[in-house]
């Protein structure tokens, strides 16, 4: 049995409950003021720990802290993912700065339990948009939202084309659920307003025409064919530029077409 250098408690939970349960659970058993959450794929820095300790020491306030997340070399498989760099946006800055919620995303977050206690716990039916929608449940509560930079998370998760298509899919099919828990951000939060169905009266000219390009991307004969190329591309890893571009084309089609089927926009009982 491992034996750690500090007090340690394994909660241990059937993997098909989710990530929000899990999290639900850990918070619940522990005992400290603070919350450092770090999905399982996630390797951690020596100094994360003190980096979201001295982040919450000096805050003048109730804060949700954001951990950065890198890749850790080497951390892509694929010439797919070598060329498009899929994890690029999940490192948020160099700053302790302020940001929005929707930034709060990939399974590194630090809060008091305070908070927790306050704004309830994680929510089990949104399944990859938990982070954003307790962080917009933080913010409203006069939470500040925090790039915590000093404290840095490896993720290295290589994905074939098919995984990240699916994933691209699975996820913003549960969008729609959070705009029906939140029907007040609808429009608001920018990489979903695109996803909406289009406002006339309301949506300005380049809104229009972003939601016009992600219809049409989410095709399914477009989307065909994007993947077609790619499984060519990977093989003959041809075409570095053109491959990426359609890489980023398809993860907006298929997020199009996964918001469509969890039916974004409309009103869900």
């Amino acid at each position: 049995m491992y034996q750690a250098p500090y007090r340690l408690r394994l909660v241990e939970q059937d993997a098909k409950y989710g990530v929000s349960v899990g999290r639900n659970g850990g918070v619940t058993a522990a005992s400290g003021e603070l919350v450092i959450l770090l999905d399982s794929d996630i390797i951690a820095d020596p100094n994360l720990v003190q980096a979201h300790a001295e982040l919450h020491r000096k805050a003048s306030g109730p804060i949700l802290g954001c951990g950065r997340l890198l890749t850790y070399p080497p951390a892509y498989t694929t010439f797919i993912e070598q060329v498009s760099n899929p994890d690029a946006g999940l490192d948020r800055g160099t700053e302790c700065e302020d940001f929005p919620f929707w930034h709060a995303f990939g399974g590194h977050l630090s809060f008091s339990i305070q908070i927790y206690n306050r704004i309830g716990p994680f929510k089990p039916e949104l399944r990859g948009a938990e982070d954003i929608e307790f962080a917009y449940r933080a913010a409203q509560s006069g939470a500040g939202i925090k790039n915590c930079s000093q404290a840095i998370g490896y993720h290295n998760h290589g994905r074939s084309l098919v995984e990240h298509k699916q994933r691209a899919f699975e996820y913003w099919s549960i969008v729609p659920t959070f705009l029906a828990m939140h029907p007040e951000l609808r429009g608001k939060i920018p990489g979903i307003a695109e996803l909406e169905p289009v406002q006339w009266g309301r949506d300005s000219i380049p809104l229009i025409r972003a939601k016009a390009l992600a219809e049409f991307w989410s095709c399914k004969m477009v989307r065909s064919g994007l993947f077609k190329y790619l499984n060519w591309a990977e093989k003959q890893r041809a075409i570095p530029r053109l491959t990426k571009f359609c890489y980023y084309r398809l993860m907006l089609g298929e997020m199009r077409a996964g918001a469509r089927q969890g039916r974004l926009g409309q009103r869900i009982a």
